[in-house]
């Protein structure tokens, strides 16, 4: 960047430098330090200006060659006019350089105005002058003709404010005016006052003045008590620097205002300002989207992916930290990745809340990390909580792996997934936008049971009014229409395996009642085996849930007014479209009566998470699995006398009654909505004849009507097709990625020279039994823990007590130390006392003393007046 040659500033867009106007090779500030530094400048300025010479007249004399053939310059010049013989090349490179005479040749002056900036004289037409030539100028000496026009409309621009402030009147006024005690503008020149004021409102646009103005604040330190600011290479005050520029007080002020509080900045070009993220950046963003594919929970309702309830982002970090360690790009630090996190991977959350169930796991996980006091204590919670978070990772890789098998094999598999939604969502009547009209009016509360058939890639919603208890019934009534209409589909059979997803709901999905009733599908050879799974508490929310979101968002954009409305508003919100339907009379069985008929008793079924049901050796047997991720199956103990291991003794006799509906007991609450809606025409007449029609039904149900055979009993045994084993070809590499993570989560090394089904049935033993030590660990800890508590229980209520005793013992005896000294106190007051009535007693005899020798002076006064006048008194008679 160019500075001044003698003070050393730098130039800018607002503060620009001038240019020696001989060597071109020097800047300076001001005309001052030009003059300051001729003396040292001198001589290479000559020297400068010589080369520049020599370069011009071999230019010159080319020129002319090409014109004139081999004439010389100086013979041509000295021949155009006899007066001027004595001409010199010498005054010839003074025309060259600007210091023309009157007797100068005019065509050679033009060719100095070329090379000098002026190109045309006026009333000059274009074709007088050569274009070549003044390229030519234009290479040597830097200024084209585009410039100079730029330069007079920026000029021409110049307005009434500016054409003030540079006038001679206004810069006479300054240099007559006062700034402060140390008079800086008495050291300034008219000429050096007019190049501020010029360059600062004629050679400035208005973005440039900005930029001059906050180069000279921070140059200047504008923040302090005294500024300093630099004029020309002179120190000035605030005063004389705003009348210098001709700026005014209070755009001085505004300007300061904003400098300070960073809101005026330098005019920047498109890309600055734009942040661009660093290498360390981008690999975290790559590593937090890593560990929420692997770890994290993908919401179906939302673009979120929600982390581990039990985790806090400190607990992120760390995982961060320590997996990249060793790697060659340094890990962020904390406050940088969580800005990564927060800026970049938004999705990516930690729930405080959550609208499911809450996991009682990751709750105490929870609670550990915040009560552990060591760093030994914090890797065993750390440690249990990966595997609790792998654990419920596997349990929904299985059901994928389920859905998926449906989905590639429809005719093998059938994977359904039956779940219920929030019921506040779906209050008839119901409006996108509520009002004050009807805001709280009692409304018809209605349930939406959704179910999704994977391989089928079908969607069903069952909706009903609360007529009917919300029991295994309700749940067992909509499986079993769903597997009738598959039947139907498939010539009156279904695939020989069935996959059921359910929620963990005892009164609805997870009780003795669907176990007996999968029994009695594999007794009538419906289908030949039955897979019940039940995801882990607090982590059940999977692609129903999806369905109930899009039904929740359709009714924020649209009214259900009527329960037809509803079944369209379903039918419109979800793709493949839903199957919705209402819950009628005639179509709820009770089913839970019919099983009980061959219902044996069963106990604790509501702690495993999966169960199977199938045919060994001609009897239907139930096994389970504490998780359905492990490998081995389990087989229940039977009750005595009872010699096979199922719910259901065998198919019970006849077919299920239908259930009659309950009547509705807020019948005239509802109508009070009805009416009101309608007198605000919230309700067309349509719509509330359609309330009226229902409600009096509803009231008032009608007995169910005798129906032919149940529809469960008219299927045909399941399809003859090879039952193929269940870990499919395709599906290997689902499960050898199961078996990856179960290897990374728990850090187990290969297993050498055994072939890979062998390295999976060690890996599951191993993880088997390291669970169950782990679990005997853990409650050897607990009880030893326990224990530890008790004790120090224990010896705390023995410390309270043996300070009680000593504080008591304490007290007694300060108690005594306070007797004693009252006893002290008590004689010092009895010998005070008898001490003061010693004193009062000698007084008294003392005053007694007095008394009497008065009173025997009183005596010998009186017997001396008795006994006459004395010799005293007589001698004075005499002499009387």
């Amino acid at each position: 960047m160019a500075q001044c040659e003698y003070c050393a500033m730098p130039g800018g867009d607002g503060f620009p430098l001038k240019r020696c106007s001989q060597c071109k090779e020097v800047y300076y500030c001001s005309k001052a330090h030009q003059e300051l530094h001729r003396p040292e400048h001198k001589e290479a300025c000559k020297a400068a200006s010589a080369i520049h010479l020599e370069m011009t007249e071999d230019i010159i004399q080319q020129m002319f060659r090409n014109e004139t053939g081999d004439a010389e310059l100086e013979d041509i010049i000295l021949d155009d006019d006899d007066e001027d013989d004595d001409l010199e090349l010498e005054d010839i490179t003074h025309l060259f350089f600007g210091q023309t005479t009157d007797k100068s040749d005019p065509e050679l002056e033009d060719i100095t105005h070329l090379f000098f900036g002026q190109t045309k004289e006026v009333g000059q037409t274009n074709e007088e002058f050569d274009p070549e030539l003044e390229d030519i100028t234009h290479v040597f000496f830097g200024q084209t003709n585009e410039d100079r026009q730029r330069e007079g409309r920026r000029r021409h621009r110049m307005g009434k404010t500016a054409r003030s402030r540079t006038s001679a009147d206004s810069i006479s006024a300054l240099l007559s005016s006062d700034c402060c005690t140390e008079k800086c503008l008495k050291r300034f020149t008219y000429e050096e006052a007019g190049a501020c004021r010029k360059a600062f409102w004629i050679d400035c646009c208005q973005s440039e003045a900005r930029d001059f103005i906050l180069t000279s604040f921070k140059m200047g330190d504008a923040g302090t008590f005294h500024p300093k600011f630099h004029v020309s290479g002179k120190a000035v005050c605030h005063k004389a620097w705003i009348k210098l520029n001709g700026i005014s007080t209070s755009r001085y002020y505004s300007n300061l205002q904003k400098y300070k509080r960073g809101q005026i900045h330098h005019t920047a070009h498109g890309r600055e300002g734009n942040e661009y993220p660093t290498e360390r950046s981008l690999l975290a963003q790559v590593w937090l989207e890593g560990l929420a594919a692997r770890d994290g929970d993908k919401m179906p309702n939302a673009e979120q992916i929600l982390l581990p309830a039990s985790w806090t982002m400190n607990d992120v970090y760390l995982f961060y930290q320590e997996e990249n360690k060793d790697d060659p790009v340094k890990p962020l630090k904390r406050t940088q990745f969580l800005k990564v996190w927060r800026t970049e991977c938004k999705h990516i959350r930690i729930p405080k809340f959550s609208r499911f169930a809450k996991c009682t796991m990751c709750d105490n996980i929870k609670k550990a990390l915040l009560e552990a006091r060591n760093k030994r204590d914090r890797e065993e919670v750390r440690r249990a909580r990966s595997h609790h978070i792998l654990l419920q990772k596997l349990q929904r890789m299985k059901y994928y792996k389920h859905s998926r098998k449906a989905r590639r094999n429809p005719s093998q598999y059938m994977s359904l997934i039956i779940d219920g939604m929030d019921q506040d969502a779906t209050l008839l009547p119901h409006y996108a936008q509520p009002t004050k009209d009807d805001h709280g009016l009692w409304r018809l509360k209605t349930q939406v049971t959704g179910a999704l058939s994977h391989g089928d890639k079908k969607c069903y919603a069952r909706v009903d009014h609360m007529q009917y208890p919300h029991d295994t019934n309700l749940t067992l009534n909509f499986m079993t229409d769903i597997l009738v209409e598959a039947a139907e589909e498939r010539e009156g059979h279904l695939p020989p395996v069935l996959y059921i997803q359910m929620d963990n709901k005892a009164g609805e999905c997870k009780n003795r009642w669907i176990l007996a009733y999968c029994c009695a599908l594999v007794h009538l050879d419906i289908v030949k085996k039955v897979k019940v799974s039940y995801l882990m508490v607090g982590h059940t929310h999977e692609d129903i849930d999806q369905l109930f979101s899009k039904i929740q968002s359709q009714l924020r954009r649209k009214p259900a007014t009527t329960v037809d409305m509803l079944l369209k508003v379903i039918e419109e919100s979800y793709t493949p479209k839903p199957k919705a339907t209402t819950l009628t009379a005639n179509s709820m069985y009770d089913i839970k009566e019919w099983l009980d008929q061959e219902m044996s008793d069963m106990d604790h079924h509501n702690l495993p998470h999966a169960f199977k049901v199938q045919k060994e050796n001609g009897e239907t047997c139930l096994s389970y699995k504490m998780w359905s991720s492990d490998k081995t199956w389990s087989l229940p103990t039977p009750k005595p006398g009872v010699s096979h291991q199922a719910p259901l003794n065998s198919v019970p006799a006849g077919q299920p009654k239908l259930l009659k509906p309950m009547p509705y007991g807020h019948q005239r609450k509802l109508s009070t909505t009805v009416r009101k809606l309608s007198e605000v025409s919230k309700l067309s007449e349509e719509e509330t004849a359609w309330w009226a029609r229902f409600t009096m039904e509803i009231a008032n149900p009608r007995a169910p009507e005798e129906r032919g055979s149940w529809g469960l009993l008219q299927l045909g045994h399941h399809s003859n097709a090879a039952d193929r084993e269940e870990e499919d070809m395709e599906l290997q590499p689902l499960q050898y990625t199961i078996n990856q993570m179960m290897e990374k989560h728990h850090q187990q090394p290969e297993l050498q020279g055994q072939d890979e089904a062998r390295q999976l049935q060690d890996e599951a033993g191993r993880l088997q039994l390291q669970d169950e030590a782990e679990a005997g660990r853990l409650q050897l800890q607990d009880e030893a823990e326990a224990g530890r508590l008790q004790l120090q229980d224990e010896a705390e209520a023995g410390r309270l007590q043996l300070q009680e005793e000593a504080e008591a013992g304490r007290l007694q005896l300060q108690g005594q130390d306070e007797a004693r000294q009252l006893q002290d106190e008590a004689g010092q007051l009895q010998d005070e006392a008898g001490r003061l009535q010693l004193q009062d007693e000698a007084g008294r005899l003392q005053l007694q003393d007095e008394a009497g020798r008065l009173q025997l002076q009183d005596e010998a006064e009186a017997r001396q007046l008795e006994d006459g006048p004395t010799k005293q008194d007589t001698n004075c008679l005499n002499d009387c």
